[in-house]
């Protein structure tokens, strides 16, 4: 059995667990010129994630929306005439595994996730299409059936490249067989999935997802922790070398299902990480439509915000998700020199990046003999000449900046240069 809770009293004693997943469909890119700058003051999760620091700027950067993405809630449904909700966000197609239709929330659970997911002031793909996936009617003692057969229906119906979104409380401790192979299946079907690494056990108190099956997942499942305001895991929140990143979860501001104009911000948990990490895999499929599981994976982690949290248990990964999302593959060139003629000039270059707001600026850094780096180049490629019968070891690293950020960990190259015996 899976119980569902409404994320308000996620982080209570009741409450033991959480997993949820995400999907979402192809959006189109935008420009430098659909950048959006929202300025916050209860928002904390959106204003950190923009930037590389948990110093708030009270602002919301964003350049990709989701557009032509598809977001699927698998959870209690969604209360779609919420104002968080407009007509062009809140019309995807839906189902129900419970009766009735699939666009009511009695809980609130799924609206909530629904919103920041999506939502037009709250999400962090806001022009993503939403669509419901209803499998609870309450907030526990729900079928793992009913769970089941959403998680199903997605994987038959939806429009690829999707992503999908899935908050359950799963107050039997490790991920079940049945369970578990509909995530790997919805996985293996194109969809990319969205798993919380839930709120404890029966005791509150976090366990060590590598405990709890989740290593049985497809490596292309993401599993989500959550962090709080300081950058702190709450005690709750299950941790481990089986995490794959973290995003904010605790006191979000978010659509609540109680009317159409009706927000909160208590509680909390992994549940809300993941909602806001769905948003942003959406707007990485906007820009990589075709990318695979594994790939989108990558580009989550790598342009990740390392070494900002802390309490985050043993072998869990200290990174934040960033939602401007820059990526790039590491630089092409020779690996070595041969300095003889027609060998003198060699070319390397940064591949060709995703994300920030779509425009890019480098700086090449080259150390000679491991003396100290000098900057030597400011273009996406490099060219060096050699001298002729020149040894040595050159060091070459890129960094590149985008919407403001400077993203610094493109792999560097080590590269003997040496004349062949001269």
């Amino acid at each position: 059995m899976f119980e569902l809770t409404h994320v308000d009293t996620e982080a209570e004693a009741s409450i033991r667990g959480s997993v949820e997943v995400e999907l979402l469909e192809r959006p189109g890119q935008l420009s430098v010129a659909d950048q959006q700058v929202v300025n916050l003051t209860s928002q904390w999760g959106l204003d950190v994630i923009d930037q590389q620091s948990l110093t708030r700027n009270n602002q919301f950067n964003y350049f990709f929306k989701g557009a032509g993405t598809h977001i699927y809630i698998v959870d209690t449904g969604i209360r779609c005439s919420h104002v968080e909700f407009p007509s062009s966000t809140c019309q995807g197609t839906g189902y129900s595994a419970v009766g009735g239709p699939p666009w009511v929330d009695a809980v609130g659970h799924g609206t909530s996730m629904a919103s920041l997911a999506a939502g037009l002031t709250t999400g962090t793909a806001r022009q993503a299409t939403l669509h419901s996936v209803r499998v609870a009617l309450t907030a526990g003692g729900n079928d793992e059936g009913d769970v089941i057969d959403g998680l199903h229906w997605v994987r038959d119906y939806a429009t690829q490249p999707a992503v999908a979104n899935v908050s359950l409380a799963n107050t039997n401790g490790p991920l079940q067989g049945s369970f578990k192979t509909a995530l790997n299946e919805l996985a293996a079907s194109g969809v990319m999935v969205m798993v919380g690494a839930g709120n404890g056990g029966l005791d509150g108190i976090g366990d060590n997802v590598c405990n709890l099956n989740y290593n049985q997942l497809l490596g292309e499942i993401i599993v989500i922790s959550a962090v709080d305001v300081q950058g702190v895991r709450p005690g709750f929140a299950n941790f481990g070398a089986c995490l794959d990143i973290f995003a904010p979860g605790i006191a979000l501001r978010r659509a609540t299902a109680a009317a159409d104009n009706s927000y909160d911000d208590l509680g909390g948990g992994t549940s809300s990480a993941t909602a806001i990490v769905t948003g942003v895999v959406a707007t990485i499929r906007q820009q990589r439509p075709t990318a695979s599981g594994p790939a989108i994976l990558a580009h989550l982690q790598y342009s990740g915000t390392s070494g900002l949290l802390s309490s985050l248990g043993s072998g869990s990964p200290n990174l934040l998700v960033n939602s401007l999302a820059l990526h790039h593959l590491g630089l092409t060139g020779p690996a070595s020199v041969l300095t003889v003629p027609n060998h003198q000039y060699q070319t390397w270059t940064v591949s060709s990046p995703w994300g920030g707001d779509g425009t890019y600026t480098y700086a090449w850094y080259a150390s000679v003999n491991y003396a100290p780096y000098v900057l030597v180049g400011t273009s996406q490629s490099y060219t060096r000449f050699f001298p002729r019968f020149s040894e040595y070891t050159l060091i070459l690293r890129a960094e590149v900046s985008s919407a403001g950020v400077t993203f610094t960990n493109v792999p560097e190259l080590t590269i003997p240069v040496t004349c062949g015996g001269c």
